[in-house]
This record gives structure tokens, sequence and C-alpha cells, in this order.
């Protein structure tokens, strides 16, 4: 409808500079019809003045024949002769002159004509154009009070007495106000289940009912559905054949919604799944990992043990008689290891029979509590033995430096492994 309006309105612009261009053409016509009226005006004048000239010229040379016939004797006949010629030439040139004028004057009257028969042929066409033009503001007009009723119909029943463009802008709106609304609900612990329902139903519109329902759920309808029942409402009478489309179609719908959501807790199953597949592939290497580094650390507690009992071999005889005292020393921190162990093996049954994450996280503190009070009762009987351990001789000095540094190296290491003990099971947890 507004292209053809948009038509219209462009033919009716061009009928109308036609008709603009047609006036001003017959304006010209007009002028040129008054100045030619003008030129035949004077033309005629000019003719009636030759004429008066001519009849005067003629009156003048019939008096002077008249005297010449009478004063012949006395004048001379060349004068008269060259006189009477010069009048004939000039009377010939005259008419000369009203030839050129008659000959004028039926060239304008042809000009006249054919401007007459234009200006008539210009007025005939302009009257075509004019009538053409009333008739087509006639159509416009027409058309236009057709559109606006068919417009305020329109508004008054499917729109609201709004525009079209405003209806899709505020349902676009409210579309996306839904949207938001739902992922907000699907977000909350307590309208989750519902979120999801809605979702795997592919939307769903509610449906008040007189009984209260026991689950929200059951008062959602799918999309789907409330779209079929809307177009069999229109059906005059509802056979079996409809109705059993009708039910096959809502028997779809339903079976599609728990498809999608069976596959749905398929996918959380899975995921669930795959994360405990992976936990376990990541325990077992740490697992080899720590038991890796035990080896390590007790190689190295052997290979300084090895040399510790090298070094002492090789020293003065006066300091053999306190190998038994040193020998006890290794013995206290080899049962500090053991009581080390055992403090492990209870960390791990307390990780194991834990009740919650707290009660995990008290046994772990009351472990690294004992594990580093035995590290300082150890710390301090072995420099109670070092202090009690005499030594002779001019290299007693180096000899009480190197085993003290011996000794702080192996506090030094039993403080790491609790330490790394204490930051495994909390990064377990």
């Amino acid at each position: 409808m507004a292209d053809w309006d948009a038509l219209k309105l462009e033919e009716f612009k061009q009928n109308k500079k036609q008709l603009d261009r047609s006036i001003e053409k017959n304006a010209l016509l007009y002028n040129q019809l008054e100045e030619a009226n003008e030129e035949i005006e004077r033309a005629h004048e000019q003719i009636e003045n030759q004429q008066k000239i001519i009849e005067e010229l003629k009156s003048k040379s019939r008096k002077p024949d008249e005297k010449l016939s009478q004063d012949r004797s006395s004048q001379n006949l060349d004068s008269d002769s060259d006189r009477l010629l010069s009048n004939r030439r000039f009377y010939e040139d005259k008419d000369r002159k009203i030839e050129e004028l008659y000959i004028t004057l039926k060239n304008k009257d042809r000009v006249i004509e054919t401007l007459t028969s234009n200006q008539i042929f210009s007025q005939e066409k302009l009257e075509e154009m004019r009538q053409e033009l009333e008739n087509k503001n006639r159509d416009m007009e027409i058309l236009q009070k057709r559109l606006k009723a068919t417009e305020k119909s329109i508004d008054t029943l499917f729109l609201n007495n709004k525009t079209e463009g405003e209806f899709v802008s505020e349902l676009q709106y409210l579309k996306a106000d839904n949207k938001r609304l739902l992922s907000l609900l699907s977000k909350s612990h307590e309208y989750k289940i519902l979120g999801d329902f809605i979702e795997s139903s592919n939307g769903a519109h509610y449906i008040n009912s007189n009984k209260p329902a026991a689950d929200e759920t059951q008062n959602w309808v799918p999309l789907k559905v409330t779209k079929a029942i809307e177009v069999y409402k229109k059906a005059p009478e509802l056979s079996d054949d409809v109705l059993n489309t009708l039910m096959l179609e809502i028997n779809k719908t339903y079976r599609e919604r728990e498809k999608n959501q069976i596959s749905k807790l398929k996918h959380d199953y899975q995921s669930k799944i795959d994360d405990l597949k992976r936990q376990l592939l990541m325990r077992k290497p740490y697992d080899n990992v720590k038991t890796q580094r035990q080896n390590s650390r007790l190689k190295s507690e052997l290979k300084k043990a090895t040399n510790e009992i090298s070094v002492i071999s090789s020293k003065q005889i006066e300091v053999m008689p306190k190998l038994q005292d040193l020998e006890e020393t290794l013995k206290i921190i080899n049962s500090l290891k053991i009581e080390n162990a055992k403090l492990q093996k209870e960390n791990n049954e307390l990780k194991k029979n834990k009740a919650g994450k707290s009660q995990f996280l008290e046994g772990i503190g009351w472990l690294g509590e004992k594990v580093m009070k035995q590290k300082s009762q150890m710390h301090q009987l072995i420099k109670n033995l070092v202090s009690n351990f005499e030594f002779d001789g001019e290299a007693s000095g180096e000899k009480q430096e190197w085993l003290m540094d011996n000794i702080e190296n192996i506090v030094e290491d039993f403080s790491q492994n609790v330490e790394y003990l204490v930051d495994s099971h909390f990064n377990a947890t």
C-alpha cells in the first residue's frame, strides 16, 4: 500500500510539472499572439499611411500635368521630363514597398493562424490533463480514506490502538525479560528444578487451576501443547480424527520433553563420572611421587649415616668410648622416625574415617601439633647429648662443630618431612 501511494504521488508530481510547463508555454503563445496582433495593427497603419501618401502624390502629379500643359510654352521640356521621371521612380518604390508590406502581412496572418491552432490544441490538452488530475486526486482521496479506516480497524481489533512497531518492540522486551527471569530462577536453589523443567520443555505457559497443585511444575504446560490447543480451538467441531491428531501431538511433545530431561541427566552424571575418573587418575601419580620422595629421603639419610660412621671410625682413639652415646642418639632418631610413620598412619586413618571437613581439619591440627612437639623434644635431646659428649685433643672443636652440623641437617630434614606431610593432607582435602 505504501509503494502504491508513493507511485501515485510521483505520478501526481509529474502531471503537475507537465501542467506548469503547459501553462508557461500557453503564456508564451499568448504573448506571441499579442505581439503579432500589434505588428499587424502597425502594418495596417503603415499601409493606410502609404495609401494616403500615394493619393497625395497622385493629386500632386495631376496638378503639375495641368500646369505643365498650360505653361509648356514658357518652361523647359527637359526639366519637366526629369521631374516626371523622378516622380515615377518614387511611385514605383512606394508600390514595391506596399507589395512587401502585403507579403509581410500575409506571413503574419499565417503565423497567427498557426499560433491560434497551437493555442487551441494546448488548451484542449491542458483541459484533458486537468480532468485526469482531478480524477486521480479523487482516487487518491478515496484510497487514503480506506487506508486510514483499515489502520484504525487493525489498531482497534488486534493492536489495542498501538502501531505494529510498538507492539513488536514491546513483545521483544517481554521475551527478553522472561528469558532473564527464567535464568535467575534457575540459579536459585528453590526454583532450579522449575527452570530446568521449562528449559527441557522448550518453553512453557502457566495454566490456572482451581485445585492447588502439590508441585509447581504441574501447572506449567509445554509451549507446543498450548499452541496446538489454540489451533484446534478454531475448528467448529472436533471429529475423532482431529482429536486423535491432537492427542498424538500432545504425546509427541511430552515425549520430547522427557527425552530432553533424560539427555540432560545423562550429561550431568557423565560429567560427574569424568570428574571422578580424572581425580582417580591424578591420585595414583601423586601416591607414586610421594613414595619416590620417601625413598629418596631414606636413601639420603642412609648415605648421611654411612658417612657419619666412616668419619667417626677414622677419628682418634679417645673418641671411641663415646660412640656408644652416638649410637644411642641414632637409635632415638630412628625411634622418632618410627613414631613419625605411626603418626602418618594415624593421619591416613583419620582421613579415611572423617565425618566431615571440620573434623578432618581438627585431626590434621592435632597431628601437626603432636609432630611438632616430638620434633622439639628430639631437637632438645640431641642438644643435650651433644653438650654431654666430650671431645679430647686439639681437633675437639672441629669435631663438635661437624657433629652439630650433621645433627642440624637431620633435624631440618625431619622438619621438612613433617611440613610436607601436613601440606599433602591439606591439599588432598
